[in-house]
């Protein structure tokens, strides 16, 4: 798979890296596809007048990319600015648009899309560690002069998302293993 562009805006284009098939376009991104850790899907945002949608493709056995689909279901498809595949391939973190334009963190499962934690107000660019045992966004905000000002932020991933109960009762989300995320420094 290569891009052909510019910037953020360019054609996905399909091709055995042998040359023995002719490219195939796959579509038009706004962001670099990603190809998930198993290999078995493509994944890219597409821009949809104006909003950034998420776009999932499966890989074939020889290399064949099928036609992409919404990887959210629903009316109430998310705009994306940037997102991640945990090293596991079961978790997708994405930064999303809400309402007043605000980006926050968010994890759900991969590849089905089920479920949607929020683990994170406020904050872009979620990556997972290697080991997949945290998840590093960035948080921040322009400053008076226009310069950057923020700082890059983790969260502990547990094994498995979702829903958990403490023994006091009280609902508590097992993507994160504590309430406030600790910063790393920028």
């Amino acid at each position: 798979m290569t891009t052909a562009g510019s910037g953020f805006l360019g054609k996905i284009i399909s091709q055995r890296a042998d040359g023995t098939d002719k490219p195939k376009e796959i579509g038009a991104a706004t962001k670099l596809p990603r190809v998930s850790h198993d290999g078995k899907f493509l994944l890219f945002i597409v821009d949809d007048r104006g909003r950034a949608l998420l776009r999932i493709a499966p890989i074939g056995e020889g290399g064949t990319v099928g036609a992409a689909q919404p990887f959210f279901r629903g009316e109430n498809e998310p705009s994306i600015a940037s997102f991640d595949v945990s090293p596991d391939g079961r978790l997708l973190a994405y930064a999303a648009e809400d309402p007043s334009k605000r980006l926050d963190v968010f994890v759900t499962e991969f590849p089905t899309g089920n479920g949607r934690w929020q683990v994170h107000t406020g904050g872009t660019a979620p990556r997972f560690t290697s080991n997949g045992t945290e998840l590093v966004f960035a948080t921040g905000s322009l400053g008076a002069g226009g310069e950057a000002k923020g700082r890059l932020s983790a969260i502990a991933i547990a094994s498995t998302p979702g829903p958990a109960w403490r023994r006091d009762g009280a609902l508590r989300h097992r993507c994160a293993a504590s309430p406030e995320p600790h910063a790393l420094g920028i």
